[in-house]
């Protein structure tokens, strides 16, 4: 997804949550300031291990349990600790740095790209961490990407890592450990944009039984 097909459903949903526009913006030249490289050299990374591939993205729910097929591996929000005690070093953490920063620092020294976005209310998580990560950083932001930014569309780590993967080339997306009603009001409200979100991408997405 383009910006420009990207920038409705972005202000639609920047108006429905009560977000600041300007604040993203703020932010995403916060993070472009912090980033030393271009996007290139992590692009290349993902789509060559993407391309044609089938991609599993992990969210938030997973439980260890689950067979996740070989292949590329997405990984979001807390997962990224799951995943690492399953022995499985994802392709990319896709985060906002909210969740558990010391897995994703782990992932990324053991070769996991690192997908950081750029939003309005993470911009002292940006500024604490960004330089912590030692593998190639591709920064995301939601508003008009710009630098060294880039905004595929989405606007939860899950749906954003989805759109990341069609990007890349990926033949679908098989999402596992996503949860979409055990969340308090406010996080259930984001979700429902996610769902939204995910649901325009047809075939492309499948939810691990």
């Amino acid at each position: 997804m383009d910006y420009e097909n990207w920038k409705p459903l972005y202000e639609k949903i920047t108006t429905d949550m009560g977000y600041d526009i300007e604040r993203d913006i703020e932010g995403a030249r916060l993070l472009n300031s912090l980033l030393t490289t271009p996007p290139t050299k992590a692009i290349e990374a993902l789509s060559a291990e993407m391309a044609g591939m089938t991609v599993t993205v992990t969210g938030g729910a997973l439980k260890g349990d689950e067979i996740i097929e070989n292949g590329p591996v997405l990984a979001t929000g807390s997962s990224v600790t799951v995943l690492l005690n399953m022995a499985i070093v994802p392709l990319a953490v896709v985060t906002d740095l909210d969740k558990d920063i010391k897995s994703q620092l782990d992932a990324c020294s053991k070769g996991a790209v690192a997908v950081v976005h750029a939003h309005g209310d993470n911009m002292g998580l940006l500024n604490k961490h960004i330089n912590s990560f030692k593998s190639p950083v591709l920064g995301t932001c939601q508003c008009k990407p710009f630098g060294k930014l880039v905004n595929f569309g989405g606007f939860t780590d899950g749906d954003r890592a989805v759109l990341l993967a069609r990007k890349m080339g990926a033949r679908k997306c098989v999402l596992a450990g996503f949860d979409f009603e055990n969340a308090n009001n406010t996080k259930k409200k984001k979700l429902k944009w996610a769902r939204y979100i995910l649901s325009l991408q047809g075939d492309f997405v499948e939810m691990m039984p």
